[in-house]
């Protein structure tokens, strides 16, 4: 196992703590499930779930281009 450290606000510390807590199990462990499950998502998922006339899963990296994003 690695080691590494996330600096957090206080607020998301605490939140993390109290779940924790009520779930049983060690700050480490629910971050790391927490992390892994974000992780696990497809980022641009979404694409298929809405409905446009412009953006299309398969239209999504020429549209970017076409735009400048990131630039």
């Amino acid at each position: 196992m690695s080691s590494a450290v996330v600096e957090i606000p206080g607020a998301v510390a605490d939140q993390l703590a109290r779940r924790a807590f009520e779930s049983g199990v060690s700050t480490s462990e629910l971050a790391t499930e927490a992390i892994t499950s974000f992780l696990a998502q497809d980022p641009i998922e979404f694409i298929g779930s809405v409905s446009s006339e412009t953006l299309r899963g398969r239209n999504v990296d020429q549209l970017l281009t076409d735009t400048d994003f990131g630039r």
